[in-house]
Parts: structure tokens; sequence; C-alpha cells
């Protein structure tokens, strides 16, 4: 899926990469909204699109679940949570009910059916939820977390979670050196499960926020195995340890954008 810059959604075949419809504001404007949507998550059969809006342009953002055809399934969530940061943990489950996080439960839900279970995670002391990413594993029994540190600068975590909300494991954290001193900031972006869930590929940019100067934009892929271990991410030697490399290059893959997997 994609946005231009007037809000209009377009949608893409994932095998060809070619447009195969989209959701014009047009359509919308004519019935009284003035709707700008965060993102759109397709459902596995490609009938309904979930995540947040602003229906009306303005005001927190909405969780939303739609046709193709913009018949409004669900608007909104029974649950009382900080939405403004929430925006991009939501993800559909392989049997066509979706899940996302409000503040530190974890919630599933069935389209036009209301929640079907929640669950409260037993995140660590100083990790930040409200600003987290989600993405449901391909057998939708786990989910993979991306989250921040409320330390002065943020250092990225990667955890992962049973659907219910049980069992959460940190998949990456940062060297000893990293935390204590925190002076970079680690970002982790892109988080994604490989089709058969046994692999986690992510993106990692370091930041010294006391340095000026520039940085590549397009950074080694890395990967790591959902093996209930943890893993330590400091931006330093992790493309020796864990970066993707294609047969016969002596280089690593790199990601200037979104990471995903080919089925």
């Amino acid at each position: 899926m994609r946005t231009d810059p007037i809000g209009n959604l377009a949608f893409f075949d994932g095998r060809s990469l070619r447009e195969d419809g989209g959701i014009a504001l047009q359509l919308l404007r004519e019935r009284g909204l003035d709707p700008k949507f965060r993102s759109a998550v397709p459902s596995p059969d490609g009938r309904l699109l979930a995540s947040y809006w602003w229906p009306n342009g303005g005001g927190k953002p909405r969780l939303f679940v739609i046709t193709r055809g913009l018949k409004l399934i669900d608007n909104g969530s029974p649950l009382r949570y900080p939405s403004d940061g929430a925006t991009q943990a939501i993800d559909w489950l392989p049997d066509g009910r979706y899940v996302y996080l409000a503040g530190d439960t974890l919630v599933v839900a069935r389209p036009g059916g209301g929640i079907v279970s929640q669950g409260r995670l037993a995140l660590p002391r100083g990790v930040d939820p409200e600003s987290a990413r989600l993405k449901a594993s391909p057998d939708g029994r786990h989910v993979l977390l991306t989250m921040d540190t409320r330390t002065r600068v943020p250092l990225g975590l990667l955890f992962t979670a049973r659907i219910d909300g049980s069992e959460v494991k940190l998949l990456t954290e940062p060297g000893g050196r990293l935390a204590r001193d925190n002076d970079v900031r680690l970002s982790m972006q892109g988080a994604t499960w490989s089709p058969d869930g046994r692999w986690i590929a992510f993106v990692v940019r370091g930041v010294n926020p006391g340095v000026a100067g520039a940085y590549s934009a397009c950074r080694p892929v890395l990967v790591v195995p959902f093996d209930g271990a943890s893993h330590v991410i400091d931006g330093v030697g992790d493309e020796e340890r864990y970066g993707l490399r294609a047969r016969g290059e002596s280089t690593s893959l790199k990601a200037c954008g979104t990471v995903g997997w080919l089925l």
C-alpha cells in the first residue's frame, strides 16, 4: 500500500508489484468526511483494511477497519489508551482477526465482532509501549514488538510475545557500554518475520545526538533467529554477526526503506 501526498491510498499486488486498486479521498469527501490515513494494512484475503485514521482530519487517531468499498466495519476501540503513538501497532492474524497494542495490553479483535481476548504484557521497567510497532507471526501465535526505552537517549529493543500477551521475551538488547553511557540513539526499523516464522529481519540506525554530521540512508539488513535467545545489537560488529549476505557476496544486503520477505 502507498499513500500519496494528498492522502489517497493505492494498493499493490505483493508478487507483481502492480497497482490493483485504491481509495480516492474525493469519494469520502462527498460523504462529508475529510480523513487522513496513518496507514492501512490489508487483511490476509485483501478484502479489508485496518489501521488508524483521523476521520475528519484532526483530533486523536482512531482505529478503523473498512472494506475496499469504504464500508466502515470498526471505528475505534472500546479500550482507553494513548492512541497518538499507537498507529503502527496493529496487524492481521492469518484467520482474519486483527491484533493491536492498547498501551501495554495486547488485544485481539474480530472485524465487526468486538474484542476476542486481551492480555497485559509484562514489560521491563523503563520500556515505552506507546510508540511501539507490531508484527504478527505467520502462524498467528506470536507478535514481534519494536519498542524504545524511556532513557535520555532512547534505545530500540525487539520483543516477542505470545498472542495472549504471555511469554514476553527480549529478542535484542544493547551492549553494556551503549546502555551505560546512553549517548547514541539506537533505532530498530522495519522488523519483520520470515515466511516460516523462524527468522526476524530488521535494520538498525545509530545516531549520536551530540555529534553533527550525516549517516548513510541505507543500512545492512540484520537477521536473528526466533529461538528464545536474546541477541546483543549495539551498532558495532552487528553486520559481521547478523548481516544477510547473498551467496558468493562478501558484503551484506542493505535496505534504504521497508524490509520485507518474499514468499
